[in-house]
């Protein structure tokens, strides 16, 4: 069975499947095309941490455009609009089955949801500050601190974070939306991504292999895109407030003695910036706008039935003003499972 072909997903989210992976490669590090392991590590346990990226709830809504499940209003159903964490979680013959009990695809081993919720995407300075408390940097570091007993050599760990720290920075940068103050917020940014970075210490000494999914440019986000008087200042500041966490966390990774046996990294910019390159290759035809017709500040962001056309699940790339619509979570678990079949845990 292909390993995107149980419930309903889009034809242009198969199309958008792109295999562009990476590895940490650096002095102290094994790059992706050295040799192969004399045992393929297989992993035991499934742990995802990070923020609304990745975040499947108890009710199973995800950061995203959701369907209510058959006979109910207040839960959502993990067979269709299918996150990328659950695809990853699949092709590793895991289930999250707390989150997700109406799961129809196979799946023995249960994996572990303790990424943290927001509990506001809203873009207020007072539900800002919620996200980051809640699921910022600091946030997620403390929860994987608190369950490193979790951990073992037989885990696969994912780790996704970023989005509400940015979102934050590029809010301070439109009060004084100047050189100095964007140098500033890269700086902070940078810092704070190689403090994640180094706070990531605990998941490798467990024993445990981990993947560490880079957050989007939010650069091309429609966030980016709001004020058509300030649009090309404002996308170059947020594309560089993205890349400067992105880089701060990755240059500490090659840097801080972590191997290639432990960690690989899993480039989601990278393939977002070929997608968006071409994007009408990959059955896109907006690259700009949400498909969500009035976003939601909450999981999920709108639900099926809210769609004026139902083909904006397929059409466009965003699905509110700074989270990528579903069809492109596709692309994301072919990327991280890429990464993670080529990688020499």
């Amino acid at each position: 069975m292909s390993r995107f072909s149980f419930p309903a997903l889009s034809r242009s989210a198969r199309r958008a499947g792109v295999v562009l992976a990476t590895c940490l490669a650096a002095a102290s590090m094994i790059s992706c095309g050295g040799g192969t392991q004399a045992k393929r590590f297989e992993p035991q346990s499934f742990v995802v941490f990070g923020d609304d990226f990745a975040l499947i709830k108890q009710d199973s809504a995800r950061y995203n455009i959701n369907t209510y499940r058959t006979g109910s209003t207040t839960a959502y159903t993990c067979n269709s609009q299918i996150s990328w964490v659950m695809l990853l979680a699949f092709d590793l013959g895991f289930k999250f089955a707390n989150e997700c009990p109406d799961w129809n695809a196979a799946g023995d081993k249960v994996a572990v949801m303790l990424a943290n919720d927001p509990t506001t995407v809203g873009l207020s300075a007072s539900e800002i500050d919620t996200a980051v408390a809640n699921a910022g940097a600091n946030a997620v570091l403390t929860t994987i601190n608190n369950n490193r007993g979790l951990l073992n050599d037989k885990t696969l760990v994912t780790v996704s974070v970023g989005r509400a720290d940015i979102v934050k920075a590029y809010f301070t940068y439109l009060q004084t939306p100047d050189s100095a103050t964007l140098s500033s917020l890269v700086s902070q940014l940078k810092t704070l991504g190689g403090n994640f970075a180094a706070g990531l210490k605990p998941v490798v000494s467990s024993g445990a292999r981990m993947m560490v999914v880079l957050t989007p440019n939010l650069g091309e986000s429609p966030l980016a895109k709001s004020d058509a008087a300030n649009l090309a200042r404002n996308k170059d500041a947020l594309s560089t407030l993205s890349n400067a966490f992105n880089d701060g966390l990755t240059f500490a990774l090659t840097t801080n003695g972590y191997t290639g046996q432990q960690v690989a990294l899993v480039d989601v910019p990278r393939v977002q910036k070929s997608v968006v390159a071409s994007y009408s290759t990959y059955g896109y035809t907006d690259i700009d706008t949400s498909a969500c017709p009035s976003p939601q500040t909450v999981a999920p962001l709108c639900e099926f039935t809210t769609l004026s056309d139902v083909n904006v699940l397929s059409t466009h790339l965003w699905a509110d003003p700074t989270h990528l619509n579903v069809a492109f979570d596709a692309t994301i678990a072919s990327t991280a499972y890429s990464a993670f079949r080529n990688h020499p845990f």
